[in-house]
């Protein structure tokens, strides 16, 4: 477990009972009359299975989230921050010791690579971003308060699936989609998109098992608004060292919580790709190129 506390009361935490279990203990910012202890159930578009008595998993779309934060701000300044990774204790059922008074606590949950959080800029950033679900609470803490909250965090990303409708060629090693303009991380004050990169070429691996299979899939996460907004994407295969094949897709509509799906020939010369915006997450729209 990676865990920090950013308050002059961190020292607070030793004077804590031995029988609070470890989380409690290193994450409680006080054990006097002015805080409240809280215990957060995340849930979303995702489904949480329990591994055993004490460790869970939160999946979304076959894919296990890896990463929870959890931060905590009192005035505009963050009091206490807390990060779970999949295999930490009570993973997905975060507590904390919340002061009395107005709080705003920011859950993010993510399945993504390599992520960085940065709490002067107030966001998270990912080398690979994934499928990853974001929450604003609210929360007036007092001395009456139930210290027990269901959180329903909600899907921040937008997905680029393209299906190469034509054989793979053997020997591709890869391939690369290139947004003109993505997002790799998330504001966590507002929600928003952040973490802007311009034509950042992203590679997914290709086995071997793809070669002369038809309808092999590629798939791309990326932070998005829930504003639709259009982007040029270049799509192409390589073999490690060359270029062997390229389509270039101009304008493709993205939308928070929405995937945009491109099915065409890759390796052939005619064809004409098929844009469908649909996925189980909302409604669908279809369109050329």
């Amino acid at each position: 477990m990676k865990t920090s506390i950013a308050t002059t009361l961190m020292f607070a935490s030793i004077l804590m009972t031995a029988c609070q279990d470890d989380l409690q203990i290193v994450d409680g910012l006080s054990v006097d009359t002015t805080a409240k202890q809280f215990k957060f159930t995340v849930k979303g578009d995702f489904t949480n299975k329990w591994k055993s008595v004490t460790r869970g998993t939160l999946t979304a779309d076959g894919t296990e989230i890896t990463d929870l934060w959890v931060l905590d701000y009192q005035n505009g300044a963050l009091v206490q921050q807390l990060h779970q990774e999949s295999g930490d204790k009570d993973f997905g059922t975060p507590s904390l010791n919340l002061n009395i008074g107005n709080h705003h606590i920011y859950f993010v949950a993510s399945s993504g690579t390599s992520p960085t959080l940065s709490t002067t800029d107030h966001t998270i950033k990912w080398e690979t971003v994934n499928d990853t679900f974001y929450k604003d609470l609210s929360l007036t803490v007092e001395s009456s308060t139930n210290g027990t909250r269901n959180v329903t965090l909600d899907r921040s990303v937008t997905k680029l699936k393209l299906t190469i409708a034509d054989a793979v060629e053997e020997g591709t090693t890869g391939f690369y989609v290139t947004p003109h303009v993505w997002y790799y991380g998330i504001d966590y004050f507002t929600g928003r998109p952040a973490v802007q990169k311009i034509d950042k070429p992203i590679f997914v691996d290709c086995s071997m098992s793809s070669f002369g299979q038809t309808n092999t899939e590629v798939s791309v996460f990326g932070f998005s608004s829930s504003t639709e907004w259009k982007n040029d994407v270049a799509f192409y295969a390589t073999d490690g060292v060359f270029v062997l094949a390229q389509v270039n897709i101009d304008g493709a509509p993205f939308k928070r919580n929405r995937a945009t799906e491109y099915c065409g020939p890759l390796y052939g010369s005619t064809g004409n790709m098929t844009l469908t915006l649909n996925s189980i997450w909302e409604d669908s729209e279809t369109g050329t190129w």
